[in-house]
């Protein structure tokens, strides 16, 4: 049998791509099993991969595009996206693989190929709905009028693709997206995305990084729109009480000018190293005002006992530890207040 692994983009080593490597690597077996198929060759396919980005396995990967410089410009391509995954389902079919295993957070659910797909759905396309008026905010007039265009397009495109041959759910609310946007009543499963908790070794964070004893956390990619860390750090500049900030992004500079001295930025702390786990156990709460699918950091929390405030909004109720839910910003003000 040859296997086709498909995912969106292989840009950054981020919390999706780490789900599809599982998947790739065997460990997530509710979605595929190796070990029930006769596997005689593997093959790795994206639309956009970064030749930095390491692979953890062996196996070959082919791309529409790759290149060093593609995290600077990839997003930039949407309005050609069906374009891209047209030329990328042409290579598919061209390899003649006998299962595709797709994780899609964006627009791989849209290949265009027949054969068995497995589909391991994180999101449908954030960016056209979900969150498009988050997006669309953000961008200058002329930007603005492309994607406003191109996201019409878009959805039309994306409705086309809805049925697989085996489908899983990340969590209760991406199967609820699922059956709202595209009309359907799905009854396929959800398969929470693996979260294993290292044993890591107790260190003293407190010296190490001249934090207070009593602080919350934020843990993710620094940007302004959809995560909303820059409100975040309004509220905590408000109350004087000690944030701390894992992780880097594209608005981090903004971000550090804005925040007062309460405000710590530790940068990218990988989940593999103690300091992580010992940051996150050690903290009040960890703040999560997105709207996410699923945040595999929300199931770190919940492992290791620590408690989350969080809009009640995307996978957090599929969590059953303590958390903190909250409708509004300034819901969430008076609760860092008390």
């Amino acid at each position: 049998m040859k296997i086709a692994y498909v995912h969106d983009w292989l840009v950054y080593p981020w919390w999706a791509e780490k789900v599809f490597f599982d998947i790739v690597e065997n460990k997530m077996k509710e979605v595929f099993d190796k070990t029930k198929n006769n596997i005689k060759e593997e093959k790795i396919f994206t639309n956009f991969y970064n030749t930095n980005y390491k692979n953890p396995t062996n196996i070959p990967i082919e791309a529409v595009i790759s290149s060093n410089k593609i995290q600077n410009y990839y997003r930039n391509l949407m309005p050609f996206f069906p374009i891209i995954t047209k030329i990328l389902s042409k290579k598919i079919e061209k390899y003649n693989p006998d299962v595709v295993a797709i994780s899609s957070f964006a627009i791989w659910k849209n290949i265009d190929i027949n054969c068995n797909k497995i589909l391991y759905l994180h999101s449908p396309m954030q960016y056209i709905w979900s969150h498009y008026d988050e997006y669309v905010i953000r961008f200058p007039w002329l930007k603005q009028l492309v994607y406003k265009f191109s996201s019409k397009y878009l959805r039309t495109w994306d409705k086309k693709y809805t049925d697989f041959d085996k489908m899983y759910f990340n969590s209760s609310y991406t199967k609820q997206l699922f059956n709202d946007i595209y009309n359907k009543n799905s009854n396929w499963k959800i398969v929470h995305p693996l979260v294993k908790i290292p044993k890591f070794k107790k260190i003293d964070i407190y010296k190490k990084y001249k934090i207070d004893s009593k602080y919350y956390i934020y843990v993710w990619r620094l940007v302004k729109f959809v995560k909303h860390v820059d409100k975040i750090i309004e509220i905590f500049n408000k109350t004087w009480k000690q944030l701390i900030i894992v992780w880097d992004g594209p608005d981090e500079k903004y971000l550090k000018n804005i925040a007062k001295k309460n405000i710590k930025f530790l940068g990218y702390i990988q989940d593999n190293q103690d300091d992580y786990w010992n940051l996150l156990q050690n903290s009040t709460a960890l703040v999560n005002l997105t709207k996410e699918s699923f945040w595999i950091v929300n199931y770190q929390a919940w492992k290791i006992w620590t408690k989350i405030i969080s809009l009640n909004h995307g996978a957090i109720n599929d969590i059953p530890w303590e958390k903190i839910l909250i409708k509004k910003f300034e819901d969430f003000e008076k609760v860092i207040w008390k």
